[in-house]
């Protein structure tokens, strides 16, 4: 529900979710609750004088401090976006309401720029995130289908054969969703999402935040050196059932993990370290690099399980295709069975991480649930690398 007076003036917005109000207090003051329904963003010190800082990622930012602070019933601070001419006051009282509900009532006074989304959208993701843990923003995002892709540079424009340094070439798409369908094939190079350039990973990001599942998208690209547009129907995203317990998320895991390994034993059967060592450019992936960038992965995915259980301000950021990386893991682990030993190893304290979550953390709903979201996309994910590595190894026998 949402009443407006005018510009400048004191904006209300109220909710109610299905909580106490101890509870949707650390949504205003935890910076790992923020994350999850308000922005991507957030550091906070929740002391009177403290400072708040929120950001998202197409840019846009507040910067304030707290006022005011009562655990369970209020909270105050100053919101000042890139180009509000002066900071802007928010009010959040906290009520109790029926049935173990809390009543949420926000009052932004103050001229404040609404090029973040505004408090209607988020509260409606806040009683989402706390009632099922389903953060809207997720949930809602397109899905175009890709696992892998370069930034094309000046260096490596000819060698992709692209007229200009521009773009993403992509390496690897999901066979069942949407760019595969509309026919984007590997080896494309996509120069721009709609209305919106390419240029990169980041840039891609925000012009897929621009659209919503369902949304029909031209998208511009390369293919063999001619400039081509193709209508994508962008997909959506299949949400988990919330887990419960423990043994919910780590029971899918183990035995995912289990045919994984499996798969990659059978792949790597009678691979020598030369087909293994095969790569088909300079700064390209062969099969040891994939076997890394996999490796590296379930680091960043254990980094981001702590960060779930120490409720912290900063937010785990994937790096596992940074080629140094991986590069680096294939040169500490020599043999392509050292290397598929590690990532072995790398899954098994994936899996006993998930289940030590402590309580306090599963209780977190909006956490678990995207917890369960990316471990839930471990299996297509690693499969469809060890199809790469087959096609690799192929290619260094002289059998593609």
């Amino acid at each position: 529900m949402i009443s407006e007076a005018e510009r400048g003036q004191a904006t209300r917005f109220d909710e109610v979710v299905q909580a106490a109000p101890e509870e949707v207090y650390r949504f205003f003051t935890a910076p790992a609750a923020m994350r999850v329904w308000l922005c991507d963003t957030a550091e906070a010190d929740p002391r009177v004088g403290g400072r708040l800082y929120l950001w998202w990622n197409r840019g846009y930012y507040s910067a304030g401090t707290y006022t005011e602070l009562v655990p369970g019933e209020r909270v105050a601070f100053t919101w000042r976006g890139p180009d509000d001419p002066a900071p802007s006051q928010v009010r959040v009282e906290l009520a109790p309401d029926a049935e173990g509900s809390t009543r949420i009532s926000i009052a932004h006074e103050g001229e404040a720029s609404g090029e973040w989304g505004g408090w209607q959208d988020a509260l409606e993701n806040l009683k989402s995130a706390v009632e099922t843990g389903i953060d809207l923003r997720l949930a809602r995002r397109p899905m175009f289908g890709i696992m892998g892709a370069d930034v094309v540079t000046a260096e490596n424009a000819e060698q992709f054969g692209v007229p200009e340094p521009t773009g993403l070439r992509l390496s690897m798409l999901v066979d069942t969703m949407a760019a595969r369908k509309a026919g984007i094939r590997e080896g494309d190079t996509v120069i721009a999402l709609g209305d919106h350039p390419v240029s990169d990973f980041y840039t891609f990001t925000n012009a897929m935040q621009a659209h919503r599942a369902g949304d029909r998208v031209p998208v511009t690209l390369y293919r063999d050196g001619e400039k081509q547009v193709i209508t994508v129907e962008l997909g959506a995203r299949e949400m988990p059932k919330l887990p419960a317990t423990t043994a919910d998320l780590s029971g899918p895991l183990r035995e995912a993990c289990d045919r994984i390994n499996r798969e990659l034993a059978e792949a790597m059967e009678g691979v020598t370290e030369e087909e293994a060592s095969y790569r088909p450019g300079p700064r390209e992936w062969g099969v040891r690099e994939v076997i890394g960038h996999l490796t590296s992965l379930e680091h960043d995915t254990q980094a981001y399980i702590a960060s779930l259980i120490e409720d912290d301000q900063a937010p785990v950021n994937f790096h596992s295709n940074v080629f140094e990386r991986v590069s680096a893991i294939t040169q500490v682990q020599g043999t392509v069975p050292e290397l598929v030993e590690q990532f072995r190893r790398a899954l098994e304290a994936s899996a006993l991480m998930v289940e030590s979550l402590p309580e306090e953390t599963m209780a977190r709903k909006a956490g678990i649930m995207n917890l369960a979201v990316i471990l839930g996309g471990f299996e297509d994910h690693a499969r469809g690398h060890i199809e790469e590595m087959k096609a690799l190894v192929a290619k260094a026998r002289g059998e593609a």
